[in-house]
């Protein structure tokens, strides 16, 4: 051991004398290298302004689409004196035998299947 530990000592080298701003300049060199973040893109005044500009526009344009596409009023809007007034078709055989619909019933959702 003792041998061992004198060799250690001869190998041994003073570690030099660090300057005073070493470490700051260091730190500088590594944050102008690194590539920007992303959310560093999203914090830049002018992104931001051309993110809000294409989020404007591209709801404006859903907007247009929507309206472009959607169907009559007319022909949808119903008021509730037409839907209570409109006859009801009432299927023949309808409630005649309440034990057979119930079973008929029952198979039917047994069997479903999407």
């Amino acid at each position: 051991m003792r041998l061992h530990s004198g060799v250690m000592r001869a190998l041994r080298v003073d570690a030099p004398e660090i300057s005073a701003g070493f470490h700051a300049r260091v730190m500088q060199r590594i944050e102008k290298q690194s590539p920007p973040s992303f959310w560093n893109l999203l914090l830049d005044p002018i992104f931001g302004q051309r993110l809000v500009y294409a989020t404007g526009a591209l709801f404006l344009l859903m907007g247009a689409f929507l309206l472009a596409t959607a169907p009559e009023r007319n022909e949808l809007a119903a008021t509730p004196v037409q839907v209570i007034a409109e006859p009801v078709a009432i299927p023949a055989g309808f409630a005649e035998d309440m034990q057979r619909d119930r079973e008929h019933f029952l198979v039917t959702m047994a069997s479903y299947s999407d």
